[in-house]
């Protein structure tokens, strides 16, 4: 067993806030509550400073191929499309992995692998890349009751939390308690094996 582990101090801890796509629209609640906790955390990094994810490029052109998940979700699950109870929403999903080609499959596959290492050379400089959780609180029921409306919260509330499974990289959520009147979360994301060293700095 792994021995446990110290907190570590946030004096030694290089911070880069993530800027553009995954810091826009957040809503009220997220919009007030992220920079409070930026600014509580502020005077404690050893250092800090605005970072772009240049490799994002790579995962929206990924994307807009058809992806890596969906040709994998519609291949193992292909044969349940033709029973009942699958929500309408999951099946939208699996139905466009029907469409991808095997040449945009591998493509995808291979530019993923250049997404990881431009994204863990980026660990040369900071030990933490910091944003937000999720962009927008948890909605409502009725937000979500019709297919435009959960399509539209689902894409926003999966955002943040996907950049980092497609780049292979460990991340944490802290709650962020200051006053904010719906949860929302900060999130750390730290070098991919790393998970012991990212848990230290979010214990700090």
């Amino acid at each position: 067993a792994a021995p446990p582990f110290a907190p570590r101090p946030l004096g030694s801890v290089r911070a880069g806030f993530v800027q553009g796509y995954p810091a826009k629209g957040l809503d009220a609640v997220v919009g007030k509550a992220f920079p409070a906790a930026l600014q509580k955390l502020a005077p404690h990094w050893k250092a800090a400073a605005d970072v772009t994810v240049d490799a994002l490029d790579i995962m929206h052109a990924v994307n807009d191929r058809g992806g890596i998940a969906p040709p994998e979700a519609y291949s193992i699950h292909r044969g349940l499309l033709d029973g009942e109870g699958i929500d309408p929403n999951v099946r939208a999903r699996l139905d466009r992995g029907a469409s991808i080609s095997a040449a945009d499959y591998i493509a995808n596959l291979r530019d993923r692998e250049r997404g990881i290492a431009q994204v863990d050379a980026m660990f040369d400089h900071y030990d933490v890349l910091v944003m937000p959780t999720t962009p927008i609180v948890a909605p409502a029921m009725a937000e979500v009751s019709t297919a435009e409306g959960f399509t539209a919260r689902n894409v926003m509330a999966l955002r943040n939390t996907s950049i980092w499974n497609f780049f292979d990289v460990c991340a944490i959520s802290l709650p962020i308690r200051l006053g904010n009147e719906l949860p929302c979360g900060l999130m750390l994301v730290g070098r991919r094996g790393a998970d012991r060293d990212l848990l230290a700095i979010a214990a700090a």
